[in-house]
């Protein structure tokens, strides 16, 4: 496995009005993370040996995507007799990306001015589009909350400096709410698909659980999280 340092900030602004929404919706992931070569160890002359430290080709990977996405949504709700409302939405999100990915030998060094314009010619600017589909189902005293979404169905993909693709890969999500008492919610989140990161090998499906209080005066939320996709 790769062990890698992993930043992953979001920020939402959002707006409805009747059946229509919008809004602006920053994200970004940020890895750091390193291959490492343990074959080319030997300090011995590399005429002479093939694995000598000469040949090291470990790596320090730093690669991030961090997307703006301005969605144009719609969505419709529909009473199904005593059983409860089911709503139905979807959006088409233009997307602007912008990518950074640098790869550095570590111990193969090269000059100064080389690793400098190598950093600063490290992002790329995109732009894309995806499409989110929702549906969720409330029972008629709106306890109970059941709801499935897929965001990017079309799997948005983005260049890099490097001529690589960054790809935003479908993901499929369920859940399923209930209030306990008007105060008292609790919720259950869970992956339904496998979704790459930017580390190699290293895939995230999550499980969420979680409870939240809401007084009039004060709001308290907390939850935890599992990657099952994970050691």
């Amino acid at each position: 496995s790769t062990d890698a340092i992993m930043v992953m900030p979001n920020s939402a602004l959002g707006l409805k009005i009747g059946s229509e929404a919008g809004g602006i919706y920053p994200s970004a992931q940020i890895f750091v993370y390193a291959h490492l070569d343990t074959i080319h160890l030997n300090k011995t002359n590399p005429i002479d040996d093939p694995n000598s430290f000469a040949f090291n080709t470990s790596e320090l990977y730093v690669q991030g995507l961090g997307l703006v996405e301005v969605p144009i949504a719609y969505g419709r709700s529909f009473n199904v007799g005593d059983n409860g409302t089911l709503s139905v939405g979807g959006a088409l999100k233009f997307i602007e990306a912008a990518t950074y990915d640098v790869r550095q030998g570590i111990f193969v060094t090269s000059d100064a001015e080389q690793i400098q314009d190598q950093l600063e010619n490290a992002s790329e600017m995109s732009a894309g589009f995806g499409v989110d589909l929702g549906v969720i189902y409330r029972t008629v005293d709106d306890r109970l909350s059941i709801g499935l979404l897929a965001r990017n169905l079309n799997s948005p993909k983005f260049l890099t400096a490097t001529g690589d693709e960054f790809a935003e890969d479908a993901q499929v999500r369920a859940g399923a709410s209930y209030k306990i008492t008007e105060q008292v919610v609790v919720a259950l989140d869970i992956d339904l698909t496998a979704n790459k990161t930017l580390v190699p090998g290293y895939d995230s499906r999550q499980l969420c659980a979680g409870i939240a209080y809401e007084g009039r005066i004060l709001a308290i939320r907390g939850g935890i999280t599992k990657n099952i996709e994970a050691d």
